[in-house]
């Protein structure tokens, strides 16, 4: 059968074709005309779609060039693929929020998910538009869900997966700044599968055979065809990544071999993260026959899972964010409204919304992202600075968009004791101070950030005025009494300047803090953080 490599090698083939007869018409009017204007209408809206997309800036529209060593979204169909555990595939997400489709965004087949009883097989199959609604296994509709009572917040139904939200709102920078190109079409699909550790997910591991890892294989096999059959160019721009939770809570029998607990070893999780990284981006490339790797956007691993002080797999996905290049860690998981751990349909858009701002900063405006985080910490005699990566400053404290934590997220142990905080201020836009009751010793000094004592949660973020696309949404179902109508809303929901729920505004897009820990060694009064 024919594949979307033999179409691709063909659009290829016809571009050159195409280029080497501009070319030559270029050189004739250069030669019989000496005008610089004709050569420059000579320029086709399909080169200009390789070479540029409208970014705005401020409130200006302004043309830049592609500035990224990553896969730009050049085809007829530009695939998004988010893989991980329950959080990458919507796991408890009732009701569908995202319900209507958006200027033609796509998924492959009948949902989004690629696995659960979606029918890869088919002969017929095709991209399909894309909407949210109740996994099929379920066998209830969105409308089935807001009637029945019996389904609420704690129902563990796949409705909404993040991999929506940021198709749509990578879809949508992308025509308004690109208004040249509006068939240019992109296409969400989840291939995850919930409570699994990362050595599971990897490919050809002994302890599964590699059998979650074989259907990713198998979904860009066929979404290779899906597209040759819709006569289309296929590639695939980006690959996002939500796992971790397993591996803090050390999942028996999910190790790399069989019997074997999953590893919580920050060093090891970085290994199989890399290794990862390097199988997903090649395979796809080798499938998809494009010369550029996808952008590999991980989230930050937290909240309610994270198990210890040093804060280990968190750490492990930040690190590999700053000393992979290709990488970026979009942002931690802990500031969108959530269930307990799993996320609501709010926080599972909102959090989809997240990562494409990495994914537009990245690979559409070129610029090195990097999240909130610290740079340099450095020791006083009962204080601690610390200077930080700030996205946009300056830094703040905001108690509106998640409830307040114990120090707003801060834990300091002096020699393995911990340090009572007199206050946490911001001295500058960049720079923040934790104050003590008592002085340090010369001893290790231990610092942490969203760490097990908050349950994952912090209060520190910077003041990124990005816009997202949709708005948060009031989740008001069917039902007699007040309990059953308010049945799939949060225990919290982000308020606004005047106390207010957010409804209907826009999800909050500022950059909170990455969990960390870092060890100030003893006799030593400073650290830097970032390599």
């Amino acid at each position: 059968m024919a594949s979307v490599r033999d179409f691709n090698s063909a659009c290829i083939e016809n571009c050159l074709r195409r280029s080497f007869l501009c070319f030559s018409l270029l050189f004739l009017l250069l030669t019989f005309t000496a005008t610089t204007s004709a050569a420059e209408n000579m320029v086709s809206k399909k080169q200009i779609k390789k070479e540029a997309v409208n970014i705005p800036t401020g409130h200006k529209h302004q043309r830049l060039k592609y500035k990224t060593n990553f896969q730009t979204p050049v085809a007829d169909i530009n695939q998004f693929i988010i893989y991980g555990q329950s959080l990458s595939t919507g796991q408890q997400t009732a009701p569908a929020i995202s319900v209507s489709n958006y200027a033609g965004n796509l998924m492959l087949g009948e949902q989004v998910w690629s696995n659960y009883t979606n029918n890869l097989d088919s002969p017929d199959l095709i991209f399909n538009p894309l909407v949210a609604k109740p996994l099929k296994t379920f066998r209830k509709t969105n409308d089935d869900i807001l009637g029945d009572v019996s389904v609420n917040s704690i129902s563990q139904l796949s409705c909404e997966p993040p991999v929506i939200g940021f198709t749509n709102v990578v879809k949508y920078y992308f025509d308004q700044y690109s208004p040249d190109f509006p068939e240019t079409r992109f296409a969400a699909t989840s291939c995850g599968e919930g409570g699994r550790s990362i050595e599971l997910l990897s490919k050809s591991c002994p302890n599964n055979e590699g059998k979650l890892y074989n259907h990713y294989l198998k979904m860009i096999d066929k979404a290779g065809e899906a597209a040759f059959r819709m006569n289309k160019s296929l590639n695939c721009s980006a690959i996002l990544w939500m796992q971790g939770e397993y591996n803090y809570t050390k999942a028996l029998n999910q190790g790399w071999e069989p019997n074997t607990p999953a590893t919580n070893d920050k060093e090891a999780y970085k290994r199989y993260l890399s290794r990862l990284v390097s199988d997903m981006t090649g395979d796809v490339m080798k499938a998809y026959h494009q010369l550029k790797a996808p952008l590999f956007i991980t989230y930050q691993c937290g909240a309610q899972y994270t198990r210890d002080y040093s804060v280990s797999v968190g750490m492990a996905q930040l690190e590999a964010a700053n000393s992979d290049p290709r990488v970026v860690l979009a942002a931690p998981v802990y500031p969108v409204s959530d269930r307990g751990g799993h996320l609501c349909p709010n926080g599972s858009r909102w959090f989809g919304e997240m990562m494409a701002k990495a994914y537009i900063k990245t690979v559409l405006k070129g610029e090195k992202w990097k999240p909130l985080q610290p740079e340099k910490i450095k020791k006083g005699k009962n204080f601690i600075d610390i200077d930080f990566c700030v996205p946009e400053p300056p830094l703040r404290l905001d108690t509106l968009t998640l409830e307040k934590a114990d120090n707003y997220g801060f834990e300091v142990r002096d020699n393995g004791q911990v340090k009572s905080l007199k206050s946490v201020s911001s001295l500058s836009g960049k720079r923040i101070r934790l104050a003590f009751i008592a002085d340090l010793s010369a001893g290790n000094i231990e610092v942490t950030y969203a760490g097990p004592a908050t349950k994952g949660n912090g209060n520190l973020c910077d003041s990124d005025d990005f816009q997202s696309f949709a708005f948060y949404q009031d989740l008001i179902a069917q039902g007699t009494t007040e309990a059953e109508k308010t049945r799939f809303k949060p225990k919290y929901e982000p308020r606004d300047k005047s106390g207010k729920i957010i409804y209907n505004q826009h999800y909050p897009m500022q950059n909170f803090c990455c969990a960390f820990y870092y060890l100030i060694p003893q006799n030593q009064k400073s650290i830097r953080c970032i390599p």
